[in-house]
C-alpha cells in the first residue's frame, strides 16, 4: 500500500479517482479499512469531513500521523466495522501488504490479534451523523459484514454511494459470493456498476469477480 502510493498509483486508478469526485465539500464520508489513510486524506482535501476505521493498531498510529501533518479533518476510529458489536479475531499482516490484514488469515503471514467491532448503523446514530454521501469500504473480502451492519444507513433515503472492493476468492472466506454483496445492497435499493470507459456501466447480479472496486448508487 505504502509503494502504491509512494509511486501514485492512485492517480491513474480511474475507479479510485471516480470516487473521490464523489465527495463533496462539507459532506461526511466513511472511510472503512482507512489503513494508513490515502483515500481518507485525499476525501479531507476535498473539504469533507472523514470518519475512518482502522483496527490494527501501528495502522491507526500511521494514520494519526497522517491526518496531523496534512491538517485533514479526519475521525479516526481504532476499531473494526461489522455485523454485530463485539470483539472478534483478526489477522494483522506487519510485513508486505499490509492492505491484506483482515478477519480471515490469508497466504500472507499475519499476527492474530483481537479487535473490538462495532455495527455502522450504531456508530452513526451514536455520532448523532444525520447524512452521509459517500462510504468506501475495503476490507478484504468482508464487506458483507459492513454492510449488514449497516442496513438502516443502507436502506434510508438520504443513503451515501458505495465504493467498495469485491473479490470471489476474498469473499468465499466468509462464507459468501459477489453474488451475495450485490443482492444485500440491490435489497436496499442500489444499482451496481463499474467504472469503465470515463462511464458508469451496470453491472448485473449474476457477473463473477476476480478482483475490482464496484460503485453501488440510488437514483
Amino acid at each position: 500500500m505504502v509503494l502504491w502510493a509512494f509511486m501514485r498509483q492512485h492517480e491513474r486508478d480511474a475507479p479510485f479517482q471516480h470516487s473521490l469526485d464523489l465527495v463533496r465539500d462539507g459532506g461526511v464520508t466513511l472511510d472503512v479499512g482507512a489503513n494508513f489513510g490515502i483515500w481518507s486524506l485525499l476525501a479531507a482535501k476535498r473539504g469533507a469531513l472523514v470518519h475512518a476505521f482502522e483496527p490494527v493498531p501501528e495502522m491507526v498510529e500511521h494514520l494519526r500521523g497522517h491526518a496531523r501533518l496534512n491538517g485533514a479533518a479526519v475521525v479516526i476510529n481504532a476499531f473494526a466495522l461489522g455485523a454485530e458489536r463485539g470483539s472478534l479475531p483478526f489477522f494483522a499482516v506487519r510485513e508486505g501488504n499490509s492492505g491484506a490484514s483482515s478477519f480471515a488469515r490469508g497466504s500472507a503471514p499475519a499476527e492474530e490479534i483481537r479487535v473490538p467491532v462495532e455495527t455502522l448503523d450504531d456508530y452513526v446514530e451514536r455520532q448523532g451523523i444525520g447524512r452521509v454521501d459517500v462510504l468506501k469500504a475495503d476490507v478484504e473480502g468482508a464487506e458483507i459484514m459492513v454492510f449488514r451492519g449497516a442496513r438502516k444507513l443502507l436502506s434510508s433515503p438520504s443513503a451515501p454511494a458505495l465504493f467498495f472492493e469485491i473479490d470471489e476468492q476474498l469473499c468465499a472466506r466468509f462464507g459468501s459470493t459477489p453474488r451475495q454483496v450485490k443482492q444485500l445492497l440491490v435489497d436496499c435499493g442500489y444499482s451496481i456498476y463499474r467504472w469503465r470507459g470515463n462511464a458508469l456501466r451496470p453491472v448485473s447480479l449474476d457477473e463473477r469477480h476476480g478482483h475490482e472496486d464496484l460503485f453501488a448508487l440510488k437514483s
